[in-house]
């Protein structure tokens, strides 16, 4: 195996008809975003960036055990796996990204009760927002889904959506990691309703996320009045 300096790339390069992977393995838990499809009905393309304007590379999860790539498809030491589901679903995306991204999905159907998790693991400690998409006509109940034991909340949205409504077809929620591993799970005994099933389209994991305006402008209101109890505390 040809090895150089940077990451083994998640795309496939032909020298002579042979297979060439360029590799270096790191030896560090690390804080990479990345973006990931469940099912195989196609991958977006690396200039999509869904509801949160995150392009690049996208992850296929066609199995139970992927290890994943950055932004630039290079490979990382960051895997997942799931488990629980019943079946991959591939239902192809009509040739749009936003189809590749939300007509496929990881599934669990109606009348189960087993719980299901989706584990990534040799993440770096620090914060994540973890942005979780909802199959197109599919549907979680409200409190079962949980990222790092925060509750996500219902996804309501219309079956046959054409494009991303935050709460009803993807929410997004910041979690702390501090043990390298970042853990989705829906509550066991949880069965979805009748019609339906469960399912999970794709994730985009962002690391060090930036804040929110409404918490930014809190942070500076903070540090204002900070200031001028300082003021104060020196004129006295």
């Amino acid at each position: 195996m040809f090895r150089t300096r940077g990451w083994r790339s998640c795309w496939g390069f032909m020298v002579g008809g042979a297979a060439l992977t360029l590799q270096v393995v790191p030896t560090t838990a690390q804080a990479v975003s990345f973006n990931v499809d469940f099912g195989g009905g196609g991958v977006p393309d690396s200039s999509y960036g869904a509801a949160v304007g995150q392009p690049g590379h996208w992850n296929l999860v066609a199995g139970t055990n992927t290890a994943l790539c950055d932004f630039n498809g290079f490979s990382t030491e960051i895997t997942l796996t799931i488990s629980g589901f019943q079946t991959i679903n591939n239902t192809a995306g009509g040739g749009t990204d936003f189809g590749a991204l939300m007509k496929s999905g990881a599934k669990r159907g109606f009348g189960t009760t087993n719980p299901w998790t989706v584990s990534i693991g040799s993440l770096a400690s620090g914060l994540y927002r973890v942005t979780i998409y909802d199959q197109v006509q599919e549907a979680f109940s409200p409190g079962d889904f949980t990222v790092e034991g925060t509750s996500v909340g219902d996804f309501n949205g219309p079956s046959e959506a054409t494009g991303f409504l935050n709460g009803q077809n993807y929410r997004s929620v910041d979690v702390n990691v501090t043990d390298g591993t970042l853990n989705l799970a829906q509550v066991s005994g949880a069965s979805p309703p009748v019609g339906t099933s469960y399912g999970i389209a794709g994730l985009q994991i962002t690391a060090n996320p930036v804040p929110e305006p409404g918490t930014m402008a809190l942070a500076g209101l903070a540090l204002a009045a900070a200031a001028r109890r300082h003021r104060t505390a020196r004129r006295i």
